[in-house]
């Protein structure tokens, strides 16, 4: 009986670190795929100008890009212990909703900051939120197929 409770929470705990491991996989590859694929796209559609505001605007920081890969981790490890611990039921479309909800709350609330310590035009914040809840629904749908119930 002792056993099987224990192989039951390192099960969990491996799934865990799964989902973890697949989600910041995920949005890490998104976000080199946004700032270095999307150019194209943007200049197509004539927004390139929102892009470049963007970009400036971000890199006034000193932060590094290792900076940003830790906060991208820890940010993954949250995303999905929420999921994990406090959300039912466990299916690809709870999932989803999960994941865009978590990212237009987590970009709008940066965008409180980049508000107050850049200059993001109201713009630039819509074509980020955008982007931030389409990389929430796909790590959403990522994680779905490693945590079911």
């Amino acid at each position: 009986m002792f056993q099987e409770s224990k192989v039951e929470k390192y099960k969990v705990f491996g799934t865990y670190i799964a989902a973890v491991i697949l989600v910041f996989l995920t949005w890490t590859g998104l976000d080199y795929l946004a700032w270095f694929g999307l150019e194209g796209v943007f200049r197509e559609l004539g927004i390139r100008t929102i892009y470049r505001d963007i970009t400036e605007a971000l890199r006034q920081g000193g932060a590094s890009p290792l900076d940003h890969v830790f906060g991208v981790f820890i940010v993954s490890g949250v995303f999905v212990a929420i999921y994990q611990w406090f959300i039912s039921p466990k299916k690809v479309f709870v999932c989803v909703i999960y994941g865009l909800l978590f990212g237009i709350v987590a970009k709008i609330d940066e965008g409180s900051l980049a508000y107050t310590y850049s200059s993001i035009t109201d713009p630039m914040m819509l074509v980020r939120i955008a982007v931030a809840a389409t990389q929430g629904m796909i790590a959403g749908l990522v994680m779905s197929m490693v945590i079911r119930s």
